[in-house]
């Protein structure tokens, strides 16, 4: 059961909504000067972006021109409200981003599945990057596959590298009942281990950055040379084949999976290993092309056939296609070269929580349903201060 709370005069919220999870975070700027509450401003933010608006100029427009209706929903007392510049300081100097990062990834806990699928991956905020520089600001986030909204990201330091950032960014997250998956970046013995040790599995791509269990997996999977008179070994490889037709191609995959190297890989729980052969025929040109990738899980056979893992190898993209995509292309997120402080990172995580407000309320047309919340803003408002469930 929700309860409401009155927060002073004019506003009122419920327990476990996004508006009481903000009034946790502790304001960096001096009490003299101070106009906004720290919380009203990130509300006036979220609601901006979910009404279309990425940048501060864009969010402060937005705002003003519902000010009225604003104003009295959320107890602001100033007539007038914040400008651009506002926006700028607060995002950038005022949110200490790692406790941000933890309140949004705290808030969206409790909306994933118990035997939810996490994606990890790292992403790079190309207008932080600097005339002459090859590298900017770069995140590593951890997906809810199911729920569509990130449970954990932090900045990958510019000593450090996404191997050395995934226990940091898996850290506050349980783990019992979930299955890791991530590229061959992640492919790592003490990684591999301290996922399952944690309670979950893992499920990993593996390429040449490990060498040794590549050539293992593909020997394996590789035709066997079978001596005059003698009769091929027996196999305990399982398959299945998938097709879809769509965008002029047809794709097949065929994944095929053993349990044969468990006795003899040195690899930390290992429970399978997989061969995932994907043809596409391009149908106007009639012209087919193959693809032969592997992969390793720590899920047994008994846990996971081949037709779920096709289903966790397919999903962990989800995490390119309805996140990373989203923020670039939907929300502009590279464009953005804000230059105070951090707040380029402030804004990709109000990225990430607003996709993942409208992930949760079944929005998949992101584009279409931030012209929805900018025509009702009272909707808008509603998923800020109602819980969501």
């Amino acid at each position: 059961m929700n309860y409401t709370i009155a927060a002073g005069p004019g506003v009122e919220f419920e327990v476990n909504s996004l508006y009481e999870a903000l009034l946790k975070l502790g304001d960096k700027r001096k009490a003299r000067g101070k106009r906004y509450a720290l919380a009203s401003v990130l509300t006036l933010s979220v609601l901006a972006k979910l009404g279309g608006e990425d940048t501060p100029t864009g969010m402060a427009e937005w705002v003003s021109h519902r000010a009225e209706d604003l104003r009295a929903s959320l107890g602001l007392k100033r007539e007038r409200m914040p400008h651009a510049v506002t926006y700028r300081r607060i995002l950038g100097q005022a949110v200490d981003i790692e406790e941000l990062e933890q309140v949004v990834g705290r808030f969206f806990q409790a909306c994933q599945a118990k035997t939810e699928q996490l994606a990890m991956d790292g992403k790079t905020l190309r207008g932080t990057i600097e005339t002459g520089q090859t590298r900017g600001v770069h995140l590593l986030a951890v997906y809810a596959v199911r729920a569509g909204v990130v449970l954990s990201q932090v900045n990958v330091l510019s000593k450090e590298n996404e191997i050395s950032a995934a226990p940091k960014v898996l850290a506050g997250i349980e783990l019992g009942g979930k299955v890791v998956s991530g590229d061959a970046m992640f492919t790592q013995r003490d990684l591999s281990g301290y996922i399952v040790e944690a309670g979950g599995q893992y499920l990993w791509t593996v390429k040449d950055n490990q060498p040794g269990l590549r050539a293992d997996i593909q020997r394996l999977f590789g035709p066997e040379k079978v001596p005059l008179g003698s009769s091929a070994l027996r196999t305990d490889f399982q398959s299945v084949t998938s097709t879809v037709k769509g965008h002029g191609r047809l794709e097949t995959h065929t994944l095929t999976t053993s349990a044969l190297l468990n006795a003899t890989s040195d690899w930390p729980y290992l429970g399978q290993v997989f061969q995932l052969v994907r043809q596409v025929r391009y149908l106007k040109a009639d012209k087919t092309t193959c693809q032969v990738s592997y992969a390793i899980t720590s899920l047994p056979s008994s846990a996971a056939s081949p037709t779920r893992l096709l289903d966790l190898h397919r999903h962990h993209w989800a995490i390119e296609n309805k996140l990373h995509y989203c923020r670039d292309v939907t929300f502009h997120e590279d464009a953005c070269q804000l230059a105070i402080g951090h707040a380029a990172q402030t804004i990709a995580v109000l990225n990430n929580l607003v996709l993942g407000l409208l992930r949760l309320r079944g929005f998949s047309a992101i584009a279409a349903a931030r012209r929805r919340f900018s025509a009702h803003a009272a909707e808008a408002l509603a998923l800020v201060l109602y819980a969501l469930a």
